[in-house]
């Protein structure tokens, strides 16, 4: 059984509980979400037992480069073997600071999309995740800050300190 965003229903928790301990004899479940999911699961109904918690992290060079010429069984009997630092390298570098590692603008390998996602995101982040778990009343002040951000670590190359912001 696949619930995705099931944190958005009220009483989550309980329902979840209730699915998995009637029925997890007979069925797999996954739960998916955003990382809301994290914060939710500190309070109220304890699933404790219940589940492992899995972060799925954007893209990286490595696994790009790999993907593109590493097999499973490659990838059994030497996991830690590095590709080598070449032309494939500095171009998965590039693809990544346009597109960013997330997988849904990474694919598409369009700035143009990357650019409407990324705007999209940043939204979802300060308007939905920020007001729903915080006592946050004045958003627009943070989407303030965010833009603000962004606009000094864009300003910034490296190997300035700044490009970490």
């Amino acid at each position: 059984m696949v619930f995705d965003e099931l944190h958005k229903y009220r009483q989550w928790k309980s329902y979840l509980k209730g699915a998995f301990d009637d029925a997890h004899d007979d069925f797999s479940f996954l739960v998916t979400g955003s990382g809301r999911l994290d914060l939710y699961r500190k309070g109220g109904d304890s699933l404790a037992g219940r589940y492992f918690l899995h972060r799925l992290f954007p893209l990286t060079v490595g696994e790009i480069v790999s993907a593109q010429r590493r097999t499973l069984a490659d990838f059994l009997a030497a996991p830690d073997a590095l590709p080598l630092a070449g032309a494939e390298t500095r171009e998965a570098w590039q693809a990544l600071g346009a597109l960013s590692g997330f997988p849904e603008p990474f694919t598409t390998g369009e700035e143009d999309f990357y650019r409407r996602w990324a705007l999209t995101y940043r939204h979802q982040v300060v308007r939905e995740d920020i007001r729903d778990l915080t006592h946050v009343h004045q958003v627009s002040r943070v989407e303030t800050l965010v833009a603000l951000l962004r606009n000094a670590s864009a300003a910034c190359s490296p190997p300035t300190p700044c490009a970490r912001i």
